[in-house]
């Protein structure tokens, strides 16, 4: 079992229409030693959600996650982003993302 430390959260509306969520990154240094490190991001809700890390709008058939679970961990490269959509036949809810780290 790991342990995580969440450094910051966020949470968003989550509907039938995709909601794409990219964190602040930050600028790459001109530094190359120094490049934005990939972020570790949980992601879950409280309906039913389709996620797609692609760079896409997520659609309903896409990965499902399932409600009231822990969500799924992702590692997000600099500059990507995720998005996520209601599965079909799902109310309204909230999507919560977090960027963690392991302990």
């Amino acid at each position: 079992m790991s342990a995580f430390t969440i450094l910051s959260s966020t949470s968003h509306a989550v509907t039938s229409t995709a909601y794409t969520f990219q964190p602040d990154l930050g600028i790459a240094d001109p530094n190359s030693l120094n490049d934005p490190k990939p972020w570790l991001v949980r992601v879950w809700s409280d309906v039913n959600i389709c996620l797609r890390a692609d760079g896409q709008a997520a659609s309903q058939s896409d990965f499902p996650i399932a409600a009231g679970r822990e969500g799924e961990l992702i590692n997000l490269p600099p500059g990507g982003s995720l998005s996520v959509v209601t599965q079909a036949g799902q109310s309204d809810g909230t999507v919560f993302f977090s960027h963690v780290k392991r302990q």
